[in-house]
């Protein structure tokens, strides 16, 4: 009955928290689907000479991305209007991240773990959202005068 009347909806809409989760699963598919299809192409898989490490896909998918979903978070998430290229750069600061993780942790869990790269970049992914979600939120689209009318959950 309340998704039928919308209450339920709109106040999972209004809820930041919800609408990150929302953003974070779009933002793990985008990566998944850029890194599977870059390993895909340029991995070992296909051109075994010319072979380009799962570390440099890692990289190519990390800033396309970013790029791809930064207007996401940017309208969406945290309702910031405020100019794309002065908020992006701090919004890359806080994917880089993600990077990092990635460039650690798919060597250890690839290479000593021994799991295939695709299982290893799901266990990366699912790690990394609560701590972005705190940097996103108190430094990169900090409530400022050019926030408007988005709930601070």
């Amino acid at each position: 009955m309340l998704i039928a009347e919308g209450t339920l909806w709109r106040r999972l809409v209004a809820d930041r928290r919800i609408r990150y989760m929302a953003a974070g699963a779009i933002s793990a598919a985008v990566y998944y689907a850029f890194f599977a299809g870059g390993y895909a192409l340029l991995g070992d898989h296909l051109f075994s000479r010319a072979a380009v490490s799962a570390d440099v896909v890692a990289v190519l998918a990390n800033l396309a991305t970013a790029v791809v979903v930064y207007p996401l978070y940017r309208r969406h998430v945290f309702g910031w209007d405020g100019a794309w290229l002065r908020g992006f750069p701090r919004f890359y600061v806080i994917t880089l991240s993600g990077l990092v993780w990635a460039l650690i942790g798919l060597p250890v869990l690839i290479e000593i773990v021994g799991l295939p790269a695709l299982v290893a970049l799901a266990i990366i992914i699912a790690a990394l959202p609560l701590l972005n979600y705190q940097f996103l939120r108190l430094w990169t689209f900090r409530a400022g005068p050019r926030r408007r009318g988005r709930r601070s959950t």
